[in-house]
């Protein structure tokens, strides 16, 4: 019984795993000369296996996984890129566009998102919605370059399910 409680916690991990990778291969830097891209890609899905391998073993004492992950990869990625690997990282996130004051979130399919948490934002801010594409948008009106930063990683610090507790 154990044993088939671990072998699905280890598949599901590595999916999750798998759709990390997907999420940021494309970020990879693109001025790196071929061979170097196909080394990073290799090193990027070994650290996202090596996480998620981690966290399903040792789920207690692993603090924070999805800091260690995106230090272990971000030398993979150009400064450019590194906010969006980030928050792919700990949040799901496959992209942010921003449109004068309209802003999306796009999440994965098996972003770890609390759907309490994120109706509650919805419900909560004018304009906004939720997409059955997985798209978050909302409007950001008067705010800096910085200032939509910030909110964006307290939003989506918010909206993140604590992938420990789901997995106990």
């Amino acid at each position: 019984m154990i044993e088939e409680r671990t072998l699905q916690l280890q598949h599901c991990m590595y999916q999750y795993s798998r759709a990390i990778y997907r999420s940021i291969k494309d970020l990879i830097d693109p001025y790196a000369d071929r061979e170097t891209q196909i080394e990073s890609r290799r090193a990027v899905l070994e650290a996202c296996e090596q996480t998620m391998e981690r966290l399903a073993k040792d789920p207690l004492y692993f603090a924070k996984p999805d800091r260690a992950l995106f230090q272990d990869i971000r030398r993979h990625f150009p400064i450019t890129a590194q906010a969006e690997v980030a928050w792919a990282v700990q949040a799901g996130v496959t992209a942010i566009e921003r449109k004068r004051d309209l802003v999306s979130v796009r999440f994965r399919q098996d972003a770890p998102v609390d759907p309490g948490k994120l109706a509650s934002f919805v419900s909560s801010q004018r304009g906004a919605q939720f997409l059955p594409d997985g798209t978050l948008k909302f409007v950001a009106k008067g705010l800096d370059p910085k200032e939509l930063l910030e909110q964006l990683q307290t939003l989506l610090g918010n909206l993140a399910e604590n992938i420990q507790a789901s997995i106990a």
